[in-house]
């Protein structure tokens, strides 16, 4: 996602769109997000930081089916998982290193 993050730091229009439909304009950008699975956009600012805590794998570690599914290309091509996004991708942890 370089492009879109890329985007999103340039154009004011574009964020403000990403705000009120991340879904779509993740779609547009060649990710299509399946149903059922929600996206929340959290603006980090220099006077806050936003870590995102990943999931928790569960008791016995393993995958779930439908995590396997979205793993393994069952999401469809260009296809975003909760499990193919991750809080580094927009970069939280460029943010911390630069408060040091």
């Amino acid at each position: 996602m370089p492009e879109l993050e890329q985007d999103l730091r340039t154009d004011a229009v574009l964020r403000a769109e990403f705000t009120a439909d991340p879904k779509g304009v993740l779609a547009r950008y060649g990710h299509p997000v399946p149903d059922g699975v929600s996206v929340e956009v959290v603006e980090s600012t220099p006077e806050k930081v936003v870590v995102v805590l990943p999931p928790m794998e569960g008791a016995d570690g393993e995958l779930s089916d439908g995590e396997l599914a979205g793993v393994f290309g069952g999401g469809g091509r260009g296809a975003v998982s909760p499990q193919s996004l991750s809080p580094v991708s927009l970069s939280p942890w460029s943010a911390l290193d630069q408060l040091r």
